[in-house]
């Protein structure tokens, strides 16, 4: 057991509780979630059409119901994977999430909320 004393202690301590590498199986590479569009994207070769400001966005968004179905179905796995990368493969792989992937995610949810 480590006993941290002085004025930084607390910050270490919080330091020690999140620190995302004890986990093991290698290095740790932070990657921000994907937007839905990058998420189709990454997925899909289907030609979504893009648009620039709310009047851009209000015609692409009717261009793209063509797509509504398929779209629908992708926004369901988006959401199961919130577009971050770990929990996107292993819901492509095996249709779910796992406890570790969200605990992980969660983890560094809260080492955030604890620098914030």
């Amino acid at each position: 057991m480590v006993t941290v004393t002085g004025s930084a202690s607390v910050e270490v301590t919080k330091s020690k509780e999140t620190f995302s590498g004890r986990r093991g199986g290698g290095v740790d590479i932070t990657l921000m979630p994907l937007s839905f569009a990058s998420y189709v994207e990454a997925l899909t070769k289907l030609p979504l059409m893009r648009g620039k400001g709310v009047f851009g966005a209000l015609e692409a968004a009717r261009a793209n119901r063509v797509y509504r179905e398929r779209l629908s179905e992708l926004f369901q796995g988006f959401i199961a994977s919130g577009g971050f990368p770990a929990a996107l493969k292993e819901y492509a792989k095996y249709g779910k999430v796992s406890e570790a992937t969200r605990r992980s995610l969660l983890d560094w949810l809260r080492g955030d909320w604890s620098r914030a």
